[in-house]
């Protein structure tokens, strides 16, 4: 029956068997029982009847309960083996619990077996628990090796006093010691450069009293030390990991000579690319000017020799010089940003943005535009002049991007979650074709015509690489021509936000100021 505990009962004593499987069922013990007398039976029993308990005679006539009980031990060691005997001494008793017995009980002491049957299943049962999470461990531990093996990182677990325990091929490979060389060893001693020891130590002492479980909390790079004494740098990640019961800590250690040489050549050659197209633009504009007056004199001194093609022909030549003039003039600008540029400081966002309205207020009463203001202006840490170029573009384009015969309704909106500082500058304009967003944010990119609009096409460019060079992002969203636009900024707020009252902020008594959604002009569709 399912549940059922099944016995195997060696004894040759019929009334003997049924005495003990009374004192069983009276016990209110659930079971099914087998009774054998012989070696062959015994060990026939043993492996069709699957027992979960044997209880055994010390002697019969033609069996050993001590050889039954060396069957058990080497084939089925997981079952207990209780000896149920009419007599048995102290010594004997002890030498068959030495043997493997879980427990003895006289038989004119039945009303002991019930308690020794369930010591035994016990105990029985937490070895066999015991072994599955070793078994269970065992695998796991195996699984891990397989993997740190394979892995094209470093990987090491430390023991508690810092000593590496386990080196995997990575690490070989990275340090030039094999893992028998290593083991046992401080890893700091033969890792790191001696400059870092102090330090190790002390992160170690304060990684050890964290507690199991943690993590340091970023990855650390420093530089490693090779077994032939050449100095290379790393990164370096730590967590705390039980092992077979004890603390251990697995580092994850990964060579980055590549990236920091890939890292150097990038930056060596932005600051060319830099300083040469500094070069170009600067440079390129003293000839070119030359080329721009000349011609003007050119075409004064023959004035009235032309004849209307002629002149038209001038007229090309000189608009294009001066184009490409101020195509330069940008490019320049553009190189400078983030070299030449004020240093970072605390400024407060709203008086930038008032210097920027005062600015384009002419422009803005030319177009009798409706600007509103609204949100809270946090301190910022940021250069003054690049947020004002900044807002001063955003705010312009949506000035000069107007539809004709639609009054210009601008609302710049701030906000701050205590991370991020978000402005939003919403227009009712021209609007900007989805599929074409992409492309406003590069160099020299136009979407709209130079008889409509002039311009260079490298302003929303300069905001893009202000934005960035703050830590930050910049992009676009409208709905599709003559549905309006909107460009919205983020950047990390690294100085506590006040109100823009208790910052400097001067607000213009022309300006709408708008306290809530309500009452803005209504924004243009997103």
């Amino acid at each position: 029956m399912p549940g059922e505990l099944r016995i195997l009962h060696l004894e040759d004593e019929a009334a003997d068997a049924e005495l003990t499987e009374h004192a069983l069922r009276r016990a209110g013990m659930a079971f099914s029982l087998r009774r054998v007398d012989s070696r062959a039976t015994f060990i026939a029993a043993l492996q069709e009847f699957n027992p979960d308990l044997i209880l055994a005679d010390y002697r019969l006539p033609a069996f050993d309960g001590l050889e039954a009980l060396a069957i058990v031990v080497e084939r089925a060691p997981e079952v207990p083996f209780i000896f149920v005997s009419g007599a048995m001494g102290e010594e004997l008793a002890i030498d068959t619990l030495r043997q493997g017995a879980a427990d003895y009980v006289l038989k004119g002491r039945l009303n002991k077996l019930v308690p020794a049957v369930n010591r035994a299943l016990l105990d029985a049962e937490e070895r066999r628990r015991r072994r599955q999470a070793e078994a269970s461990l065992r695998e796991s531990e195996e699984r891990f090796r397989n993997m740190a093996e394979v892995a094209q990182d470093g990987i090491v677990v430390i023991d508690q006093d810092a000593r590496v325990t386990y080196w995997n091929a990575a690490a070989e490979r990275m340090f030039g010691y094999a893992n028998g060389e290593i083991q046992g060893r401080e890893m700091h001693a033969l890792l790191a450069p001696a400059r870092y020891h102090e330090a190790y130590r002390n992160g170690w002492a304060g990684f050890r009293q964290s507690g199991a479980g943690k993590v340091i909390g970023k990855t650390i790079e420093m530089d490693a030390l090779h077994q032939d004494g050449r100095e290379f740098p790393v990164e370096l990640s730590i967590s705390a990991a039980p092992i077979q019961g004890n603390w251990n800590a697995v580092g994850i250690i990964r060579d980055i000579t590549e990236r920091k040489r890939a890292e150097a050549e990038i930056l060596r050659s932005n600051a060319e690319l830099e300083q040469f197209s500094y070069t170009i633009s600067h440079d390129m504009r003293q000839p070119l000017r030359m080329i721009t007056s000349y011609l003007q004199l050119i075409e004064r001194s023959l004035a009235g020799q032309f004849d209307a093609e002629q002149g038209e022909y001038f007229h090309f030549a000189i608009d294009g010089a001066k184009r490409l003039d101020a195509m330069l003039q940008g490019l320049l600008e553009y190189s400078r940003i983030g070299r030449l540029g004020e240093p970072p400081a605390s400024v407060a966002s709203r008086s930038i943005l008032d210097d920027v309205l005062r600015f384009l207020q002419p422009a803005s009463a030319e177009a009798g535009a409706e600007v509103c203001i609204d949100g809270e202006w946090p301190q910022i840490l940021a250069s003054p002049d690049e947020m004002l170029r900044l807002l001063q573009n955003l705010i312009g384009n949506a000035l000069k991007f107007r539809v004709a015969g639609r009054t210009p309704r601008i609302t710049v909106t701030s906000a701050s979650n205590g991370k991020d500082w978000r402005v939003s500058i919403a227009d009712n304009g021209i609007g900007i074709l989805p599929d074409q967003i992409d492309r406003l944010f590069q160099v020299f990119q136009r979407l709209q015509s130079r008889v409509d609009y002039d311009g260079t096409g490298i302003g929303l460019a300069l905001c893009r690489k202000i934005a960035e060079h703050h830590g930050g992002r910049i992009w676009a969203e409208s709905a599709g021509t003559n549905q309006g636009c909107a460009f919205i900024f983020n950047l990390p707020v690294v100085a506590q936000d006040t109100p823009a009252a208790a910052s400097g902020g001067r607000p213009d008594p022309d300006r709408q100021e708008c306290p809530d959604s309500s009452s803005s002009s209504q924004p243009p569709p997103r």
